[in-house]
């Protein structure tokens, strides 16, 4: 009680403020369940801060005039930048009756939506450690999307990529384009000369690779709403991951949109980016397979990250020009998407994870790892390009508690000590952007 009475004295701007919690393990053992900074789409999706939260008491009697649960009233006062986390349990998780809550949260989701005129569909999930529930916001078909593969040679990648997404190109209205990087090889010219019909343009974009550059090339020509950024080393495992992601983007403070990828083991390849490990960043849930739950049920719900991967990744062609773009300069190969994310958020933009996206993607199939003798100096001045302009952000990631460990797998372990116990708002990032050349 004194922690939340000392946020509020000490915060003018907050209106609310909740806690991490305990959760039993049997024989009086209990496990930290560490929460992020505040995550409206977690909180839409789980609730996640409704089990010990206090508010202050005007607009807790606001709330209470209409709300009909606790996660009624936690999502009628939490504005992100008005709402505090406490790292660290206040409380311990009570026995949960899953169905009830479940109920309650479909109910309370609906309501915050329908108070902010917004169309939605809102259905249960099966619970996990936490209630769970499903958000489709209604989509703007007339919207449409280019998909942007970029492709060097290796034919049979991009054969496989495109007859696999085509499906969910159909149903949500999207086109292809492929941007060729000065491919040589015959097989790869032929098939790409077969390719441009009414449904997949083909770009050329000639000179050395620059993921960031080819992007940028073929953002250029896109006439379209949005813009969903995909290697050609990805393949599609049903035809509705697109209009998913299409669904998250919807909401107008969406700023980009990831999906969960696999290895071809099965094995979670991306769950979201955390920053701070290694002082860099890095694709959380490797360590888990396909179907578990992650920390905190991470893998089951929608939830925000600092950053996503560019793998695939949708947005909006006019906020990718508002952030001028991907950054050639600083960051031709690697960290570009991380750049990119960080200043959608620096907008106020929210960075969107979801679960039921998914795909299979044969990383580093296509241009080889950065850990080849050739590349180790270019990705490490990269890394360094990284840490001066994001230093800062690096060190504090919002959405990763101080109290968690910053090896190279997220969510694997605590921090001892913690970094921090002091109160989090979720707050746009800011750079310092190290001259060109520095």
């Amino acid at each position: 009680m004194q922690r939340f009475a000392d946020v509020f004295a000490s915060e003018p701007g907050c209106d609310l403020a909740y806690g991490d919690v305990e959760v039993a393990a049997g024989a009086g053992a209990v496990w930290p369940l560490a929460f992020p900074a505040f995550d409206l789409e977690r909180a839409l999706e789980q609730g996640y801060g409704a089990y010990c939260f206090a508010v202050r008491r005007e607009r807790a009697v606001e709330a209470l005039r209409s709300a009909a649960s606790l996660y009624d009233i936690f999502l009628s006062c939490a504005e992100p930048e008005r709402t505090y986390h406490l790292p660290g349990a206040v409380a311990a998780l009570p026995g949960i009756d899953a169905s009830t809550a479940t109920t309650e949260l479909v109910a309370a989701s609906e309501a915050y939506f329908a108070r902010a005129g917004v169309e939605v569909h809102v259905e249960p999930r099966t619970a996990g450690l936490l209630p769970a529930v499903r958000v489709k916001r209604a989509v703007d078909w007339n919207e449409r999307t280019t998909i942007i593969i970029p492709t060097r040679n290796r034919a049979e990648l991009l054969k496989r990529c495109i007859e696999t997404v085509l499906p969910a190109a159909h149903e949500t209205n999207a086109r292809i384009l492929v941007v060729d990087n000065s491919s040589s090889e015959p097989d790869a010219l032929d098939y790409l000369e077969g390719l441009s019909d009414d449904e997949i343009d083909v770009i050329s974009v000639e000179g050395p690779f620059n993921f960031a550059a080819i992007n940028n090339a073929a953002v250029d020509c896109v006439d379209t709403d949005n813009i969903c950024f995909l290697n050609n080393d990805i393949e599609a495992l049903d035809d509705g991951w697109l209009a998913e992601m299409l669904w998250r983007l919807a909401a107008a403070d969406v700023g980009a949109v990831g999906a969960k990828l696999l290895w071809p083991s099965s094995v979670v390849q991306h769950g979201g980016v955390v920053l701070g490990a290694n002082f860099s960043a890095a694709h959380a849930f490797n360590d888990r397979m396909d179907g578990d739950p992650g920390y905190g049920d991470l893998l089951q719900v929608a939830h925000e990250c600092s950053a996503l991967t560019a793998a695939c990744l949708l947005m909006r062609k006019r906020d990718f020009l508002a952030v001028g773009g991907m950054d050639e300069v600083r960051f031709p190969i690697s960290f570009n998407d991380i750049d990119l994310c960080l200043k959608l958020r620096q907008l106020g933009k929210r960075i969107v994870f979801t679960p039921d996206a998914k795909l299979v993607h044969l990383e580093s199939a296509s241009r080889g790892r950065d850990s080849a003798p050739d590349r180790k100096a270019r990705f490490g001045h990269e890394l360094a390009m990284l840490r001066a302009k994001w230093g800062e952000v690096l060190l504090d990631d919002p959405y990763y508690s101080p109290l968690l460990g910053l090896d190279s797998t997220p969510f694997s372990s605590l921090a001892w000590p913690p970094r921090s116990w002091k109160p989090r708002a979720n707050l746009p990032p800011q750079p310092t952007a190290p001259p060109i050349g520095m």
